[in-house]
């Protein structure tokens, strides 16, 4: 979303939010630390969406509060268990 007014890209982002049934959060070493990240997780709770969050490969990083508070689970990168995990996911929305 190309754009520096937050309203603007928050509607952008809650349209997004709304499309899917499962957010899942890649975690790198700094994600923890990014207000926008905890927006989007805190949104995707509050529209009872699934959580997912799957740390980059190599990354030992920790999600943003939001993902810990909402028990998400969260998982190495293991792309064969990706699909699974998603589904588990959407199963505790």
């Amino acid at each position: 979303i190309n754009s520096d007014r937050a309203p603007y890209v928050k509607h952008k982002l809650r349209d997004k939010i709304s499309r899917c049934s499962v957010t899942v959060c890649l975690i790198g070493s700094r994600t923890y630390a990014s207000e926008w990240v905890d927006w989007e997780v805190i949104e995707s709770v509050e529209q009872g969406k699934g959580l997912l969050g799957i740390r980059l490969k190599g990354s030992g990083g920790n999600g943003p509060p939001s993902l810990r508070e909402a028990r998400a689970r969260i998982i190495d990168w293991e792309p064969e268990q990706f699909e699974k995990q998603i589904r588990r996911a959407a199963l505790r929305r």
